[in-house]
């Protein structure tokens, strides 16, 4: 039966008709907040789409300064598990509910940076990908920095998304919206919560943009540095 169905979906196409276009497929995202409390406390703020990882960058006040390590997290109803990975593999287990959240190093001999990590799961984001973007445009990382703190993004491309930004006790919702030009260059859009845009400009990877923090209703003094990076993974 299947292979009947797909010789007509050969023949609907030689004969110019188009096949049914495949419906979107809507995946729910967790936001997730890293605290690492290190002599200067940091958070990091992640987008991580299901089975998907967001890049964790150890703040330089912390023992593993520099270090590459990757986090993912998945829930079901009534449990969330995950890993921390480095290059080498995973590092530590991630384990509990949406109310709290632990991490648990593997070995015994472990780096002490996983002792000073808190993980919080902020919220959902229900996204709504093409089958043909999800396969073959993976997400890309947004990142704003400011002094002592990084906020890490994972996005889907040409998915509008809510990202939450932690600064000095404040905390800024934006939405970000990120388009692929080219293999190397992507427009990114900003706006406030009152909709209004704040940037739109097509950018290298990994080339920075600063933003005006006068913009930002008080948010932050001087500017928050802005970059699109291509989306990283552990082997």
């Amino acid at each position: 039966m299947l292979f009947a169905l797909s010789v007509l979906a050969l023949l609907l196409a030689a004969d110019g008709t188009p096949a049914p276009k495949p419906s979107p497929i809507e995946v729910t995202a967790l936001a997730v907040d890293v605290d690492f409390r290190c002599p200067s406390k940091a958070t990091q703020s992640l987008i991580l789409l299901p089975k998907g990882q967001g890049q964790l960058e150890v703040p330089a006040s912390c023992p593993d300064a520099g270090a590459d390590w990757r986090l993912s997290v998945d829930c079901t109803p009534t449990r969330c598990s995950g890993y921390v990975r480095a290059t080498e593999g995973a590092i530590a287990l991630v384990q509990g509910s949406r109310q709290q959240l632990t991490v648990k190093p593997i070995a015994e001999q472990h780096p002490p940076t996983l002792d000073l990590m808190l993980l919080r799961i902020t919220g959902e984001h229900r996204l709504q990908m093409e089958p043909a973007e999800e396969k073959h445009q993976p997400p890309v990382q947004l990142l704003l920095h400011r002094p002592a703190v990084t906020g890490l993004y994972t996005l889907a491309p040409s998915q509008r998304a809510s990202v939450d930004f932690e600064s000095q006790g404040k905390r800024i919702t934006l939405q970000a919206l990120v388009t692929r030009k080219d293999d190397s260059h992507w427009r990114l859009q900003l706006w406030n919560a009152r909709n209004e845009s704040l940037l739109d400009e097509t950018l290298a990877l990994d080339e920075q943009r600063e933003l005006d923090c006068k913009r930002l209703d008080g948010f932050c003094e001087g500017t928050v540095k802005l970059w699109v990076r291509e989306y990283q993974r552990v082997l």
